[in-house]
């Protein structure tokens, strides 16, 4: 039996095209795509999109706990979705210094400091409660960045740095790429256009 290629070719090209199209629509649909890219580290939309419902969900909880009303002209959502992803790109930054000032320590460090966390059931039970999440995901969306911080914060104490003067200058010094017609890095902050 002899293929024809004028009956084939154009079935395997379309074939091609369909895989094509739905592996794009499955990386666009999960967020699998990046926002912005801090010097070589990646932020993805889930991220963004994860962090946004966590943050909605602690304000609500606040806001319930201390019987608050919303404010006379409370942000936008664009400009919520800036900050959020401001704070993805300072957590980018902080992972990547404590990375550079502590080298291969770095993973055993971050181990053993959240091993110790873990430990205050207290602690994550009430974080889990105000954050409405799981204990897994309040240990990697919360508990994780708060022990890099404070793993950076104590190696620049011995060198006499404050971090929050370590992140400005890092910030000014990072290469951050926002990919989000939607807002732009200055340097500093991410703003909404």
């Amino acid at each position: 039996m002899k293929i024809n290629p004028v009956r084939t070719y154009p079935k395997v090209v379309g074939f091609f095209f369909l895989i094509m199209f739905l592996a794009i629509a499955a990386i666009l649909f999960t967020g699998f795509f990046p926002i912005a890219k801090v010097d070589s580290s990646w932020v993805l939309a889930k991220d963004l999109d994860r962090t946004m419902v966590i943050a909605e969900r602690y304000y609500q909880a606040i806001k319930k706990a201390y019987k608050l009303n919303d404010p006379e002209n409370p942000p936008t959502e664009e400009e919520l979705k800036a900050n959020v992803l401001l704070s993805l790109i300072e957590e980018k930054l902080i992972e990547q210094g404590a990375r550079e000032e502590l080298g291969g320590e770095f993973d055993r460090i971050l181990s053993l400091r959240l091993a110790e966390a873990v430990k205050d059931q207290e602690l994550l039970e009430a974080g889990q409660g105000l954050y409405g999440l799981s204990r897994e995901e309040f240990i990697n969306e919360v508990l994780k960045p708060g022990v890099r911080a404070d793993i950076l914060e104590s190696q620049l104490f011995m060198s006499s740095t404050d971090l929050n003067e370590w992140l400005a200058d890092r910030k000014e010094q990072a290469q951050v790429a926002i990919y989000s017609s939607d807002y732009y890095w200055d340097g500093e902050v991410v703003g909404v256009k």
